[in-house]
């Protein structure tokens, strides 16, 4: 279970590298730990992580990054709502599996806690699914590390390539993706049914609109 504490403003600076290195991993002196990256004053206009202890620093994601992640939720929430299964959260809605990790995928799906939604008292379940829209500044994490840490966490993972036009979708236990072109499933085990959604629409609705 991973508790995800509140993040009070403090005068603790990043380092300045930190703020040259839009959409990189910034270098940082020294690994940190999630209670200083929780310490840092919150930034406007920049999406923060930290993985093994390290900064990563990126851009405020563009529109059509934005918009394919609610294009997604819409269905998805829809999904887990229907059959009682859990809830979805956009970005900022943080996964900490450890003391040195702090991520903020674009979509995650949660179990219920106990039945319920969850509170925000509650320690956080492990994920069902997590779903990361590919930019530019994340390629490179995203295909990598990130997909690493969530393989290792027995989290279902899907990579959207706004670009190409397809879904990696990556199974726990996978060593390669399944390409996904035409229709992407989940296939929650308490679900009465898999979840299903058709790419070509999708990418329809996001990249043309």
């Amino acid at each position: 279970m991973w508790h995800v504490p509140a993040r009070p403003p403090a005068e603790l600076r990043k380092c300045a590298e930190a703020e040259q290195t839009m959409g990189m991993v910034a270098i940082t002196s020294r690994r940190l730990t999630v209670a200083e990256f929780h310490a840092m004053p919150e930034r406007d206009d920049a999406v923060e992580e930290l993985l093994d202890g390290e900064l990563l620093v990126r851009r405020i994601p563009t529109r059509s990054h934005q918009r394919a992640i609610s294009t997604l939720m819409l269905p998805l929430n829809a999904f887990v709502e229907t059959h009682a299964i859990g809830e979805v959260f956009l970005p900022k809605m943080q996964v900490i599996p450890d003391a040195w990790t702090a991520v903020v995928p674009d979509l995650t799906v949660f179990p219920l806690v106990n039945g319920r939604p969850i509170r925000d008292d509650d320690d956080l379940p492990t994920p069902r699914l997590v779903i990361e829209v590919l930019s530019p500044d994340t390629a490179r994490i995203d295909r990598g590390r990130k997909r690493t840490l969530y393989q290792r966490l027995g989290v279902e993972y899907w990579i959207v390539d706004l670009d190409a036009q397809l879904v990696e979708q990556w199974m726990p236990e996978a060593v390669s993706p399944v390409i996904c072109l035409s229709e992407i499933a989940w296939a929650p085990t308490d679900a009465p049914e898999p979840f299903r959604l058709e790419l070509p629409g999708l990418f329809a609705r996001v990249v043309h609109p």
